[in-house]
């Protein structure tokens, strides 16, 4: 009987390892799901009907917002925010903006938060995360405190 080098034999086993694992695949694909439980009992199907259409949440629509240039904080009128790492605040036109100056087509510079025109406000900050105005004492990345 020939003899077989020790690469070959290792490579005929890989090749054979790969056929046996994917031959025990096939056999678990039968259109129905097979898994089980951590207890050993048989996942069922979820839902045998069709969900009704009042029971399903509804999203609301985006809404674009056009990008206007930033304009420079001027003066040190800009909010103070326990979170100002994450907060966006400025000084526009002298007045404190909570939130970030923009100039629009006509060259009036103006407060917003991500769209919110006048910025946030008082007792909110322009969260950076969000893109939105959030509760000032709303630590970040945190969601909304239910009162």
């Amino acid at each position: 009987m020939a003899r077989i080098s020790p690469r070959v034999r290792g490579f005929l086993g890989a090749a054979l390892a790969t056929v046996f694992l994917i031959s025990c695949g096939v056999g678990r694909q039968s259109g129905r799901d097979t898994a089980k439980t951590p207890d050993g009992s048989r996942v069922q199907d979820v839902a045998t009907s069709r969900p009704d259409p009042g029971t399903l949440h509804r999203t609301t629509p985006v809404e674009n917002v056009q990008r206007l240039p930033e304009v420079a904080s001027v003066g040190d009128c800009a909010p103070r925010h326990a979170h100002a790492s994450d907060s966006r605040t400025a000084c526009v036109e002298n007045r404190p903006c909570r939130g970030f100056g923009v100039r629009d087509e006509s060259g009036s510079i103006f407060c917003t938060c991500y769209g919110k025109v006048g910025g946030c406000a008082e007792g909110q900050r322009c969260d950076l995360r969000k893109l939105s105005c959030v509760p000032e004492e709303e630590p970040p990345g945190e969601k909304p405190r239910e009162p």
